[in-house]
Parts: structure tokens; C-alpha cells; sequence
């Protein structure tokens, strides 16, 4: 599914994709940098906000987040 989604959008020529998720759980960060996502250090406004509403939301308890980009 996800090399689906990233040819659907470098069909779209969109110039890159990202992501939210758990640093430490296999398969999530780990997954996601085997498929050639990098964890950004210092995600834009839009991320940050998103970052927010993910920590609003408790997220941040169940263990570290990151932000994780793909370039197209």
C-alpha cells in the first residue's frame, strides 16, 4: 500500500511525502527509513501544528514521536 501511495504521488509530481509516527516501534519509524523516509528535525508550521494536536491528543504518552519525510 505504501509504494502505492508514493507512485500515486510522484504520478501527482508532488515533491515529497510525510509522515507522523511512533521512533521506537519496529514497524513504524524503522519501517518507514528501510522505504527511504528521513525523521526531520525541524518539521514546517503545518507539521508542527499537526505535532500539536497529536500531543493534545495523548499520543506523546504512548511513546516518542517523529516526523519523517520521503523525497520525490
Amino acid at each position: 500500500m505504501l509504494q502505492a501511495a508514493i507512485g500515486k504521488a510522484r504520478g501527482l509530481r508532488y515533491e515529497a511525502m510525510t509522515l507522523c509516527t511512533f521512533a521506537d516501534v519496529p514497524f513504524n519509524a524503522p519501517f518507514y527509513a528501510s522505504c527511504g523516509f528521513e525523521e526531520l528535525a525541524e518539521p514546517g508550521p503545518a507539521l508542527a501544528a499537526l505535532r500539536t494536536h497529536e500531543a493534545q491528543l495523548g499520543l506523546d504518552e504512548l511513546g516518542r514521536r517523529v516526523v519523517m519525510q520521503l523525497r520525490l
